[in-house]
């Protein structure tokens, strides 16, 4: 019998991180308002996936962690940790998605990494 050898796994490259570093830390007052506004967002969120009639709670759970990563660097980073997490096609999906709700809007460069 010969000895099989092992499977070759695929080399993917490496994806850069999802929501951009802060190029400059925002002043305090655009912090809080960033940071209640996701807050805000993700409570709708749950109130949405709680009510049986109303759907489109997803929406709001990306809205507010969006937020969250732009008013706080630990969010960010731990949003992209999470996001590391997922399989690769989705990341990839993820990022195509995004990258054309930029370039619809005419973002010269939004939170997401790899935008113009």
């Amino acid at each position: 019998m010969e000895a099989q050898t092992p499977p070759v796994l695929e080399q993917k490259p490496e994806l850069p991180d999802l929501l951009r570093k802060h190029e400059t830390r925002p002043p305090a007052w655009q912090a809080v308002l960033w940071g209640g506004g996701g807050m805000v967002a993700i409570v709708v969120g749950v109130v949405l996936w709680l009510t049986p009639v109303l759907t489109g709670s997803v929406l709001f759970y990306i809205l507010g962690l969006v937020m969250l990563a732009k008013s706080s660097e630990r969010a960010r980073v731990w949003i992209n940790r999470q996001e590391g997490r997922l399989p690769y096609k989705w990341r990839v999906k993820l990022r195509h998605v995004l990258e054309r709700f930029h370039r619809k809007r005419g973002d010269s460069g939004g939170p997401i990494a790899g935008s113009p």
